[in-house]
């Protein structure tokens, strides 16, 4: 399908749920999810990231929210919206309580990202065929039936978009600003173990920390998972 797909959280719940029950594959994308050097970065360890591009935020801001939610792993909570003339910006904060910002400029840029980490920061700038590498996968897909965007990253990613559209478009204080709940990305937290990690993932959970816990003296390593409904 292509994107956007669905105007806001509910309506793409919706379809995603029926082509699940109908056993109907599908899935929706950015052509940037396929970038090399999307692909090809660590996405451990990210404290936050924040991404440029075109303006004209209803078409263009979709190629930015694509990889922020790659690399974060992790559905939003929590939205802002900051717009004029020349520049918009986009600020999301997610469960686990890191941020992630996208810029989209009248004048042109091109899609890049800067990936912090308590370590280093690094920055990407977009210059493979991501395009070419797109139409690869969605050759694959009706091939082989071979999903490339998990749905469940995907809901995340229109929720996203959609609590964005309504932030620039309901201004508070006479501003063109509005901090809105992200009422629609509910979430589910589990504490899984290294060995029930795969069943969570296989049901759409998400890892966002990985933690020591003790127990009965034992150190263990467990993940903090969270799922969108």
């Amino acid at each position: 399908m292509d994107k956007t797909f669905a105007p806001d959280h509910f309506a793409a719940k919706r379809m995603l749920d029926l082509a699940e029950q109908s056993g109907t594959p599908c899935w929706s994308s950015s052509a940037l999810r396929f970038a090399e050097e999307y692909q090809a970065a660590d996405k451990t360890n990210i404290k936050g990231v924040n991404t440029w591009g075109p303006n004209g935020f209803e078409d263009y801001a979709i190629h930015q929210l694509e990889p922020i939610f790659m690399m974060m792993q992790a559905p939003a909570t929590e939205v802002m919206h900051l717009t004029n003339d020349e520049v918009y910006t986009g600020v999301l904060r997610f469960a686990d309580g890191r941020t992630a910002t996208l810029s989209g400029y009248a004048k042109g840029s091109p899609f890049m990202m800067n990936i912090a980490r308590s370590t280093e920061n690094s920055v990407l700038e977009i210059c493979s065929d991501y395009f070419r590498h797109f139409i690869e996968a969605l050759v694959e897909f009706f091939k082989n039936g071979t999903i490339p965007a998990p749905h469940s990253e995907t809901l995340s990613i229109i929720s996203a978009w959609g609590a964005l559209m309504e932030a620039e478009k309901t201004p508070a204080s006479g501003s063109k600003s509005r901090r809105t709940e992200f009422v629609t990305a509910k979430t589910v937290t589990t504490h899984a173990s290294l060995t029930a990690k795969g069943f969570f993932q296989k049901r759409d959970y998400a890892a966002i920390k990985e933690q020591q816990v003790e127990r009965y003296g034992v150190w263990l390593t467990n993940f903090v998972m969270i799922k969108t409904i």
